[in-house]
């Protein structure tokens, strides 16, 4: 499985065993920081050498996971490779051949007003003005 986004954590998990031997792992959390709805994942690796920094965009490419145990299931995101695209901060410049879903990633900022020549904004006005009248009446007494 494929996942975009901003690394947000990097857990070190490592320790000892039950058995006394040491082991490596790491956790790490990427979310999709501008969709409407952010998704996030969380995946282990035991690999130090593809840890992401934290900020840092990334794909990450996972397995997926599930083990039965003693009748108990358990669930786990196991990362095989990362794709490093750069700092969440940076902007980056659009390739033309690039994939034009990418835009979809950082989308502009939407504004809620409608410009003020537009048809949209004089129906307000009018639904507005007619609500107002409709509660009120013609007089400003509000009873």
């Amino acid at each position: 499985m494929e996942f975009k986004g901003v690394v947000t954590h990097v857990i070190d998990k490592s320790g000892i065993s039950k058995a006394g031997k040491p082991f490596v792992s790491f956790q790490i959390r990427v979310e999709q920081p501008y969709a409407q709805y952010p998704e996030s994942v969380l995946i282990e690796t035991n690999k130090e050498e593809l840890l992401p920094a934290i900020g840092e965009s990334v794909n990450v490419f996972f397995n997926m996971r599930c083990n039965e145990y003693n009748g108990n299931l358990y669930g786990r995101n196991n990362l095989w490779k990362v794709e490093k695209l750069g700092n969440a901060t940076q902007k980056q410049e659009p390739d033309d051949d690039e994939d034009p879903l990418k835009a979809l990633d950082n989308p502009e900022p939407l504004s809620m007003e409608a410009p003020p020549d537009s048809n949209v904004a004089k129906a307000a006005e009018e639904l507005k003005d007619g609500l107002d009248k409709a509660t009120f009446g013609d007089d400003d007494v509000p009873f």
